[in-house]
């Protein structure tokens, strides 16, 4: 009985820390700037995480985010601030998805979309037009994709590509020997960077008309989405006190 409850203690402990140290957020910097409005909302709106599959895996999820509060779907928009001013939430798609990787993917498995209620996420790694990030040459050095995907027709708004509450997944192999801190470390560094075309922003005076890229800005996100030591620890210890608890009612 007491090999057993241990166990139990030990798999809860589990559920419980590795949603958090597995999932690493990712925000997004516009590189173009075609439209500096547009490019803030970009900014705002877009988002990706990076997640531990195991088994030499794993996976990107990209999305937009929803207009309204997900919590309060029918109120007001959310807003997001541009010097000084406030601005809604508004629309915007995804249409493709760029890795310039340093030898840390071995290649793309699946793509998975999640259109929301309503909507189609329609994504290919075959073909992808155009090849590059546009705007790839405002890094130093270039972004250079080496993986991508594209939506596939049609791509406009509310069509196949990534909308305000859709995302999409992109389960990739790691190259041998290479684990998931190590495309933490990568991501961190520039050695991995992701890159994506946004279209059908409306927000700026060049509203539909221009669109935006956007690259991660070489940082693993927020560090509190990894529990801090002194977590770790005092879970610990509880989770040991639970099972001399146990032993205490055992006598």
């Amino acid at each position: 009985m007491k090999k057993i409850a241990l166990i139990s203690i030990l798999l809860i402990a589990g559920a419980m820390i590795a949603p958090y140290a597995h999932a690493t957020p990712i925000t997004f910097e516009s590189i173009t700037n075609n439209d500096p409005i547009n490019s803030a909302a970009g900014e705002a709106q877009l988002y990706a995480d990076v997640q531990d599959l195991g088994g030499g895996q794993v996976q990107f999820t990209f999305g937009v985010a929803s207009i309204s509060d997900p919590n309060d779907p029918w109120g007001p928009p959310r807003t997001f601030e541009y010097d000084g001013q406030e601005y809604e939430y508004g629309d915007m798609h995804i249409s493709e998805i760029y890795f310039d990787d340093s030898d840390f993917l071995a290649g793309i498995v699946s793509l998975v979309g999640d259109g929301g209620a309503w909507g189609f996420v329609n994504f290919t790694d075959e073909d992808v037009d155009p090849a590059n990030l546009p705007g790839a040459e405002n890094l130093d050095p270039d972004f250079a994709a080496t993986f991508s995907a594209e939506a596939l027709p049609p791509e406009g708004s509310y069509g196949n590509g990534i909308d305000p509450g859709e995302s999409l997944g992109v389960v990739l192999d790691l190259q041998t020997g290479v684990s998931y801190q190590d495309v933490l470390t990568a991501l961190g560094n520039g050695g991995l960077r992701l890159g994506l075309h946004v279209q059908g922003m409306y927000f700026g005076e060049n509203s539909g008309i221009t669109s935006e890229s956007f690259v991660n800005p070489y940082e693993t996100g927020d560090p509190g989405a990894v529990p801090e030591p002194s977590t770790v620890l005092l879970l610990g210890a509880g989770l040991l006190g639970l099972l001399g608890l146990g032993r205490k009612y055992k006598k």
